[in-house]
């Protein structure tokens, strides 16, 4: 039994719990994911006592906090926050913004040392929580009454404006302490702090003299802190400037790829040929929110030098060799539009570009008509919507989704730096209830994932049943890891999966009729109908598609990857 009591200069005592579910139920979260565990169970009572749902777990709070803007996760000390630790390494690595609350032994307990179940049976109550200290911006335990709101606060703020994960240890003997409640009062404020002006005018002034100084100046946009915190700052930076706009791979979708500004998608040697062209002609590239991973450098082939770029990050600016700190992007992006104005001098050097597609491209000349990467990914141009949540995993869709052109208002979700095979899954299922809880949840959540992906993590669906989720998920059924195959062991056995009945998953995992529609495709044509049915296009229920295509197709961008890979290590 837990004892509380109000602390003496509390105005409006509060549990503990309660203020931190009621926190983060204001920043804009609806829905909780997490495991319940012996040292949360009493903490958990209060989410939706704090007006939030409740639903599991990892890889789905990365997803949900990428089409929400913030996600938060609740685990317990040892085998569920290490359990976790794989997901919000992911999300540290890629910059995405969850609040992790860890249940831990009670206070008491942690000061005996002794060995309690979920613990290396050592003593050391504290482990974890320093592993974590390598995933998070900012690791916190809430062990004072008296300063656990403001510790709180500042918790979730910082995970906010650093878009990364934080990690909050809640002893179980602090759940129901009181706590001051009046900050509830007032919403969190979620601003970013105000720059110096001496430095942010100086540095606005040197970054539009480069501008209007450059030929043929380029915008490069990536993900970073880009779609969470500044999306209308650059939308406006972009406007105003008029500067033609690429994309890295894994900033797609913050522009629309049917602008005539729109240049196509920079990933080194591995680009369209227009787009590389473009990019590497131009004197001066302006990056916005880069994520550096060996894909998105298209395996380091970049040929984007210091001295004729710009980077612009959510805390920094860098000019040539010159560099700015300590200056926060979101204030910033209104001034250097300001001072800089259209530079419409580029326009007339943008390549050509599809920017629209037919409503139908030809099937390809295979005699039998199956369906081959090179084929289905430009064929699902016509196919896309505006407001389309589109999500590839790692494997031959992360790779073949290069060959696609997204339309308006897309948010692309795929983990091109950390790269944890299965992640797509649960991201789906986040992604899902994102959009169920926000105001246009009409969207439609897309996935694409291999068949060796989807059993790594298949248990998900049984979540998105569970949640009456309607996701639309392609299985693409090749017998296997296809990547790895192109890399090493062609004929390995290791590389092979056990092929699965797909289509029988979701009432496996408890769906009923009506709730759910399955799709076996082998054929060209088979797609285009399928992809043509309004019921399918629009439909309430979850869409499940087995897309059997032959074991040795894949991309042409994962061939030419692969091979550069295979003649790197042949090298060494």
């Amino acid at each position: 039994m837990v004892i509380t009591t109000a602390h003496p200069k509390c105005q409006v005592p509060i549990d503990l719990a309660e203020y931190l579910f009621r926190r983060v139920k204001q920043v804009g979260v609806d829905s909780v994911h997490g495991v319940p565990g012996d040292f949360n169970l009493v903490s958990l009572d209060y989410v939706e006592k704090s007006g939030l749902h409740w639903v599991g777990n990892c890889y789905a709070a990365d997803g949900y906090a990428r089409v929400n803007g913030l996600a938060a996760l609740a685990t317990v000390i040892g085998v569920g926050e290490l359990s976790a630790i794989n997901a919000l390494a992911g999300s540290y690595a890629e910059h995405v913004p969850v609040i992790h609350i860890v249940g831990q032994p009670s206070l008491k307990a942690q000061s005996s040392k002794l060995p309690f179940h979920h613990t290396l049976g050592n003593g050391d109550f504290d482990v974890f929580q320093r592993i974590y200290e390598s995933v998070s911006c900012l690791v916190v335990k809430l062990d004072d009454p008296e300063t656990a709101p403001a510790v709180i606060d500042n918790a979730i703020l910082q995970c906010w404006r650093q878009s990364r994960p934080v990690y909050i240890s809640l002893p179980a003997d602090m759940v129901q302490q009181k706590v001051e409640g009046t900050p509830l009062s007032r919403p969190l404020s979620l601003s970013f702090p105000v720059n110096d002006p001496t430095l942010e005018i100086h540095a606005a002034q040197a970054f539009s003299v480069s501008l209007h100084q450059a030929k043929s100046p380029v915008l490069l946009l990536d993900r970073r802190g880009v779609h969470n915190q500044m999306y209308k700052e650059v939308l406006d930076f972009i406007q105003v400037t008029q500067l033609p706009v690429v994309s890295t791979i894994s900033g797609r979708g913050i522009v629309d790829e049917r602008l005539s500004q729109f240049c196509g998608v920079y990933v080194g040697d591995f680009s369209d040929p227009n787009t590389s062209a473009f990019v590497e002609a131009s004197d001066l590239v302006v990056m916005i929110g880069l994520i550096k991973s060996d894909v998105t450098l298209g395996r380091f082939t970049w040929k984007i030098t210091k001295e004729r770029s710009i980077e612009l990050s959510p805390d920094s600016m860098r000019i040539g060799f010159a560099g700015y700190s300590g200056l926060n992007l979101k204030v910033l992006l209104p001034t250097l539009s300001k001072l800089t104005g259209p530079l419409t001098k580029s326009q007339s050097l943008v390549p050509g570009w599809p920017h629209s597609t037919p409503p139908h491209p030809p099937l390809s000349n295979n005699e039998e008509q199956l369906i081959l990467h090179d084929w289905l990914w430009p064929t699902l141009n016509h196919w896309f919507q505006e407001g389309d949540v589109i999500i590839t995993e790692i494997g031959t869709s992360g790779l073949g989704v290069w060959l696609s052109t997204f339309p308006r208002n897309a948010t692309f979700i795929a983990q091109y730096l950390w790269s944890s095979i299965g992640y797509t899954v649960g991201a789906c299922q986040g992604a899902a209830l994102a959009v169920r809880d926000s105001s246009n949840h009409r969207r439609r959540t897309i996935l694409f994932i291999g068949d060796g992906s989807l059993q790594v993590a298949c248990q998900e669906l049984s979540t998105m049943m569970r949640e009456g989720l309607a996701p639309i998920i392609f299985v693409i059924c090749n017998n296997g890891y296809t990547i790895e195959r192109f890399l090493h062991g062609w004929e390995a056995k290791y590389n092979d999966v056990q092929p699965w009945k797909y289509s029988q998953l979701l009432s496996a995992f408890g769906g009923h009729p009506g709730q759910y529609q399955t799709h076996q495709v082998w054929k060209q044509e088979q797609l285009n109908h399928l992809l043509d049915q309004k019921e399918f296009n629009n439909s309430n229920v979850f869409q499940f598609v087995e897309l059997h295509m032959p074991e040795g197709d894949a991309p042409s961008s994962l061939k030419t990857m692969a091979n550069m890979i295979v003649q790197q290590t042949s090298k060494k």
